[in-house]
């Protein structure tokens, strides 16, 4: 209850008496424990027997504010519209305790389908998980399903029985909110009737004593609309997504239990199954008819299927059949066409959106620069945690180009020079919390970003997925090419990469952020180059080749030839090497007082050893360099797997070798 007090953000909407957090933090020591005690009443059985009906109505209520979102007027004529549910700042406090508390087996309660409950980066890992499996499953199709309305309509009856039954705890909230003697109460303003509205009327007498007339009273506030919410999720309810969760949870066990041969993932609303394009029609088929069973209904028509093997549609299929990719969670999930062009839509409507904000009137700098920091490049952050890292390093360097150009015509002019210019572009691309104002800085964190996400979803996955354990094993039986071609054996009979790849994959032992494992993965180059230099380009016939993609290096180009690679497989530290100093001017593990190899570039200890990195690239790297590959000295390893598979596979590795190209740190730190 404390935690829920005291970690309540500021300038939170009132309810509709209008108290506020601040009221509340205003309190005296005994205030602050008697509030302490409303909300210990409020979450037990004693908020149904000791707190009167009408305060609990009250209490329950909440203001509605109904805003129109993009997109116009719907096919009824009607606008589109987002409500905002704002409830009771108590009853808020009581919930959010409450959510914290059960949120652990909430968790459990509906997984491992369920991600929109207690799960944090749901969004990429159903992504993530989608991807794998269409990459193991290529003559599988994606489906969305969508349920009209279903977070304000979904059965209350439902939700109850299951979340009474799992999580007792939550049954006084749900009695005195939901199932009372009356339904709560949402409330809102009538439209306004126009200016001009008379005074009311008043006793006072008008003549102030000198013969001129009082100021007129202020004219009357609106009309409030008061509506029962007799079904769903209240708007703005804390517990309200695990309310809907519960509800979702049974037709989801059904779907599941009659289709064990389709994926099926869900955050909230929004269901995603993947499998073969029979399966889905029956899917669909079976999904519209349980769906009423919890008073939700499935629009067929909106349903959206898309198959990466170009598969047409089954017979009778009620719904769309994409040829080219679909849009989850705004995210571009299709072929390598399709997510092309949505990344070109977006870096045009960033562009359009940092010249808008270029175009202000001088005198709104400051606006302009907040602008620039709250909005140049909020859906590019999001989306480089999902996709692929070509796609990903030109969003982050279109995205960065705009904000730079912007940021760069209002801050200079012809007396700055070119130094100056690009120090304080610099510094511009650093976060506030690092002395800059975060404008920029993407195109470096790229490769993190979709690494990261990678990791996460790879280690999370081995918990509920069948695809995502597939593809870490993939990695952890990779091998390695040394300097020459050959392959590397790492510690304990498996290779370097191989060890690099289980430990971030699998989370035992070192993170991939610290370098991720042995020094050479010798697998060429990063996607689009986004990553410039990152040694010696891959020989289409090296081990590594082979078992990674069987056609050397991936992505439009490959990289320059850099320094001689030393690998280090050795899990003892590399006993037989030399302690470098990291270019952060640290002379070396502790213990070793040997001189650094010699060659250029980037030294740093990596989980087993030391590993060498070319500079940090410019940004001539970022263009694809026009070097071929050398040829191979080895023939190809055999490889007996469906070709997407191997190809996601190769993107992971084009992945670890972008990010230990800038990773230029201890690997405790971690990822």
């Amino acid at each position: 209850m404390a935690d829920a007090d005291r970690g309540a953000p500021k300038d939170l909407a009132p309810g509709p008496s209008g108290l506020r957090i601040e009221h509340l933090w205003a309190l005296s020591a005994a205030g602050q424990a008697a509030l302490l005690d409303v909300l210990l009443l409020l979450c037990g059985d004693a908020a149904v027997s000791r707190v009167p009906a009408v305060a609990r109505h009250a209490l329950a209520g909440a203001d509605l504010l109904l805003l129109t979102t993009a997109g116009g007027v719907g096919a009824d004529g009607l606008p589109r519209l987002r409500p905002i549910g704002m409830p009771e700042v108590l009853r808020k406090l009581a919930a959010v305790a409450l959510a914290r508390t059960v949120r652990a087996a909430a968790t459990e309660l509906v997984a491992p389908a369920q991600l929109g409950v207690g799960v944090s980066s749901a969004c990429e890992r159903l992504l993530l998980d989608v991807e794998a499996h269409l990459a193991l499953h290529p003559e599988h199709a994606v489906v969305q399903l969508d349920y009209r309305n279903a977070f304000n309509l979904v059965s209350r009856a439902a939700a109850r029985v299951m979340l009474s039954r799992a999580l007792p705890l939550l049954t006084p909230y749900l009695d005195w909110v939901y199932g009372g003697g009356e339904v709560p109460t949402v409330y809102g303003w009538a439209p306004d009737t126009g200016a001009g509205a008379e005074a009311p009327p008043t006793d006072v007498d008008s003549d102030v004593g000198d013969g001129a007339e009082a100021a007129p009273l202020p004219p009357p506030p609106p009309a409030r609309l008061a509506l029962r919410a007799e079904r769903g999720a209240q708007q703005g309810d804390p517990l309200g997504p695990l309310l809907h969760a519960a509800a979702l949870q049974l037709l989801l066990q059904r779907l599941r239990a009659a289709h064990s041969d389709v994926l099926i993932r869900v955050i909230h609303d929004d269901v995603v199954g993947v499998g073969a394009p029979a399966d889905l029609r029956s899917v669909l088929g079976a999904a519209a008819a349980d769906g009423s069973a919890i008073d939700t209904e499935l629009a067929p028509t909106k349903c959206i299927s898309w198959s990466p093997s170009g598969a047409a549609a089954p017979e009778e299929w009620a719904g769309e059949w994409a040829a080219e990719g679909i849009t989850q969670f705004f995210v571009p999930l299709g072929g390598p066409a399709s997510v092309d062009a949505a990344v070109t839509r977006v870096v045009a409507e960033q562009g359009a959106l940092v010249g808008t904000i270029g175009a202000l009137p001088a005198e709104q700098l400051q606006s302009q620069l907040l602008l620039l920091r709250q909005c140049a490049g909020l859906r590019a952050n999001y989306w480089l945690g999902a996709l692929p890292l070509a796609a990903g390093a030109r969003l982050a360097g279109a995205v960065d180009a705009n904000a730079r150009a912007v940021l760069g015509r209002l801050l200079f002019d012809a007396r700055d020079s070119a130094a100056t210019r690009e120090a304080a572009l610099e510094r511009a691309a650093l976060p506030t919390a690092m002395g800059g104002p975060g404008v920029g800085g993407r195109t470096q964190v790229a490769p993190v970003a979709a690494l990261a996400s990678w990791v996460d979803a790879l280690r999370a996955g081995s918990a509920y997925s069948m695809a995502l354990p597939a593809v870490a094993d993939g990695l952890r039986a990779l091998p390695v090419a040394a300097a020459d071609g050959g392959p590397v054996t790492g510690p304990a009979g498996s290779s370097a990469v191989g060890g690099a790849a289980a430990d971030a994959a699998g989370g035992g032992g070192a993170t991939a952020g610290g370098g991720g494992g042995a020094a050479d993965s010798g697998r060429g180059t990063t996607a689009a180059g986004n990553c410039g230099e990152v040694g010696p380009p891959l020989a289409a016939g090296t081990p590594a080749a082979g078992a990674a993609g069987g056609s050397g290096p991936s992505a439009a180009a490959s990289a320059r030839p850099g320094p001689a690679r030393r690998a280090v497989g050795a899990g003892d530290g590399a006993a037989g090497a030399s302690a470098p100093p990291s270019s952060l001017g640290s002379p070396g593990r502790e213990g070793s007082a040997s001189s650094p190899p010699p060659g250029s570039g980037v030294w740093f200890w990596g989980p087993k050893g030391v590993i060498q990195r070319p500079p940090h690239p410019s940004a001539v790297d970022l263009e694809p360099a026009p070097f071929a590959p050398p040829p191979a000295p080895h023939p190809p390893a055999p490889v007996a797997e469906v070709s997407a598979a191997l190809a996601l596979r190769r993107g992971l590795l084009e992945l670890l070798d972008a990010q230990q190209a800038h990773a230029v740190a201890p690997a405790s730190t971690g990822l």
